[in-house]
């Protein structure tokens, strides 16, 4: 046992509850605070706290301050971590005061696209690494950014979410294209479906599934209606995580080309599944992807389906899964953050 106790500070978040999930064999207790509950076991979680980071009356926005205060001193964890860097993380690091060990990890769009729209909002992101006793990224490009942001910051790990294998078996391969990331124009899935049009002209016998959905779906269902696409592509909805690793086990590719990332668990699954991935021309991909090699970098100048079949084969399936195993697993990702907390808390038995 590492310590006694965790603030965990996130989102109702898949990942987060993963984290915890990851995490709960170094902690007697961890305490959760969040915009709204954490979706998981009872017996992961001793204590969950909500509060409303969206005030913005003066008043109201004390009382919210005074509030978390309050949970940090009645809680009195070890370490305070926040999992992506918003108004919850910002008020948290206000009110902890740096007296209590603080670990930020960034998850994206928090520190590569947030500060370039406004100073007030660059100036919170650089106000909240500059505070943290450590932060982490699963990308070494969002390291690289965050370093940019704010030089005078403590260390950064890479450090991914990290996952459970999927594993597959060749025979229970389809032709099936998987899609699973939120119906938004950031992840570009009507360019997904335009490619997939011209594709299904020569390849008769390929289904496109679409996972998800979001405020975009309804026109996504209209573009597929347009392309006569409706016999060729499912939309499928929310899936659970058993029917989400159906899918993954099933498709010979799969596809995930928004405009900025950072090292996404769906594709980590995906090639660990033995799907081969189509990934968008942006700095994490090919910290993962080689082009044509272990997959395809998205370019608008070719139909990226027609070059994943030239490369997609048994090899490329094994290769893709032995990185997963070697970069990504929940072992490497717990043994990571435990040395990173060690480090800071017994610097002198970090491991």
């Amino acid at each position: 046992m590492l310590a006694n106790k965790i603030l965990v500070v996130g989102s109702n978040s898949p990942h987060v509850a993963n984290f915890c999930s990851m995490i709960k064999l170094y902690f007697k207790e961890i305490v959760y605070l969040g915009d709204e509950r954490l979706n998981i076991e009872d017996n992961i979680i001793s204590n969950q706290y909500t509060v409303n980071p969206k005030v913005n009356n003066p008043i109201k926005i004390i009382q919210l301050l005074n509030q978390i205060k309050k949970i940090i001193k009645n809680e009195q964890p070890d370490i305070i971590h926040i999992h992506q860097i918003n108004k919850l993380a910002i008020y948290t690091t206000f009110c902890n005061k740096k007296i209590i060990p603080l670990v930020v990890t960034a998850w994206g769009s928090d520190v590569l696209q947030q500060p370039q729209e406004n100073f007030i909002k660059k100036s919170a992101v650089q106000y909240v690494l500059k505070k943290a006793w450590a932060c982490t990224a699963d990308s070494q490009h969002m390291i690289d950014e965050m370093k940019k942001l704010e030089p005078k910051m403590n260390s950064c790990k890479l450090i991914y979410f990290g996952i459970k294998p999927v594993g597959y078996i060749s025979d229970l391969k389809e032709n099936i294209i998987y899609s699973n990331r939120l119906h938004k124009d950031f992840y570009n899935i009507d360019k997904i479906i335009k490619d997939f049009s011209d594709f299904s002209k020569k390849h008769l016998d390929w289904r496109l599934i679409i996972a998800a959905n979001g405020p975009e779906t309804k026109k996504l269902k209209e573009l597929t209606n347009t392309l006569q696409l409706k016999d060729k592509i499912e939309f499928v909805g929310w899936l659970d995580k058993s029917q989400n690793l159906d899918y993954y086990k099933k498709a010979r590719i799969y596809i995930s080309i928004p405009n900025s990332d950072g090292t996404s668990v769906s594709l980590l699954e995906a090639m660990s599944a033995g799907c081969l991935p189509i990934v968008g021309d942006i700095p994490v991909s090919h910290e993962w992807i080689e082009n044509s090699k272990n997959g395809i970098i998205y370019s608008t100048e070719r139909n990226c389906y027609e070059e994943a079949l030239k490369i997609e084969n048994q090899n490329l399936r094994e290769h893709n899964s032995n990185v997963i195993q070697q970069r990504a697993t929940k072992e490497i990702s717990t043994k990571n953050f435990f040395n990173l907390y060690s480090g800071i808390l017994n610097p002198n038995k970090a491991i």
